[in-house]
């Protein structure tokens, strides 16, 4: 988790940013059909349903922390929203093929976005679902950018 201090109005804002975990996890969710160029991957049909309220933890390279969301499903898309340990937050959206997710996170209040995808399966010790992410973007929050990239887990409560 990273902290950003930012001065407005005489006064000091500080920001936590933790949304490489979290937005890891989402994005493997979310951005399972991709394709480009000029061709295209097409899209199967979602195996896993991630409608629900995720927690977990990652890093990136502005540091680590925690990570909440709460997804909802529709046939293969997804939206939703996150918080960060510090209280920052978001919305998410994105798309599940079979088992993996393709997700972008836009942190509100900022401009630009992270985009990400994630792998959906069940934890051999715990049984539960977990989404393993990678995510990376550049957003500009108060006039300061930021060039984020990282890794993460969430896990389906």
């Amino acid at each position: 988790m990273h902290t950003r201090k930012y001065h407005e109005g005489g006064n000091v804002i500080k920001i936590r940013v933790m949304l490489a975990g979290v937005l890891l996890a989402i994005a493997g969710l979310l951005a399972a059909c991709g394709g480009g160029g000029g061709s295209s991957t097409p899209s199967l049909p979602p195996t896993v349903d991630v409608t629900g309220k995720w927690e977990g933890s990652g890093n990136s390279n502005y540091g680590s922390g925690y990570l909440s969301m709460i997804l909802s499903q529709n046939g293969s898309s997804v939206s939703g929203t996150f918080v960060d340990s510090s209280g920052s937050g978001g919305t998410t959206s994105g798309t599940v093929s079979a088992n993996i997710l393709s997700f972008t996170l836009s942190p509100t209040g900022c401009t630009g976005t992270l985009t990400g995808t994630g792998i959906v399966a069940t934890n051999a010790t715990s049984k539960k679902q977990q989404i393993d992410t990678t995510y990376t973007g550049t957003y500009t929050c108060s006039g300061k950018s930021y060039n984020e990239s990282g890794v993460g887990t969430v896990v389906k409560q």
